[in-house]
Order: structure tokens, then sequence, then C-alpha cells
């Protein structure tokens, strides 16, 4: 997705960093939960996973469902499940402590999953 971009601007540290801080600003105002996905994948393609890791990391804890979830949190945590390997049988969107605008961003889940328990 980016390599035309960092060719035009050459891939230096900088200007790394400042696509990355660009695409997370985007990732924090975008509404379209299709988008914010794509964004995820621009930041893996720029090595950066720090918000993927941290969602990876409560996911295997299990303290997920504990804390509210902010909407570029809940994109993260859509990009995690539909880029895991393993299917998701049923997906339970009341699990998951957020507001209207993350369960916004869960909906490509609600999609891909085999069974669904919204609201």
């Amino acid at each position: 997705l980016l390599g035309g971009i960092l060719t035009e601007t050459g891939s230096t540290s900088e200007s790394i960093e400042k696509t990355v801080q660009y695409i997370k600003d985007r990732i924090r105002e975008e509404s379209s939960a299709e988008r914010t996905i794509n964004l995820f994948h621009c930041l893996n393609e720029l090595n950066d996973n720090y918000l993927v890791q941290e969602i990876q990391n409560s996911l295997r804890s299990g303290k997920l469902s504990d804390k509210e979830l902010e909407p570029d949190q809940c994109s993260a945590l859509a990009f995690v499940l539909l880029t895991s390997e393993k299917v998701l049988d049923e997906f339970d969107l009341k699990t998951y402590n957020t507001s209207a605008a993350g369960h916004q961003r869960l909906i490509p889940v609600i999609r891909s999953c085999r069974k669904a328990k919204q609201f």
C-alpha cells in the first residue's frame, strides 16, 4: 500500500516517523471501519505494531473486556481478529465496553464471523 509513497518521499527514518504519526492521527479521526483497517495494514507495513500488540496482549491475558476501549483500540481489535488465521466462530459485541463509535469500528468483525451477537 505504501510502496509508492515512501519511494517518492524517501524512506528516511524521519519521513517514516512522520508517515506513522499521520496514519495514527487518521485512525483516531476516521469513522469508516474499513478505512481504519486499511490504515492498520499501512502501519503494519511500516513495522509499527504498538497498538496491535497492546490489543493482542490484552486478548491473551483476558483483560480486554475489563477496560473501556477507545475507537482506535476497537479498530486495532478488528484488525487483529480479521487478520488472525483462526476463523472466529462467534463474536459478542457486548463483551467489549466501548462507545457507539467503537462498536461501529467492530462491524467488519461481525460480518466475517459465523455467529454474531449484537446489543
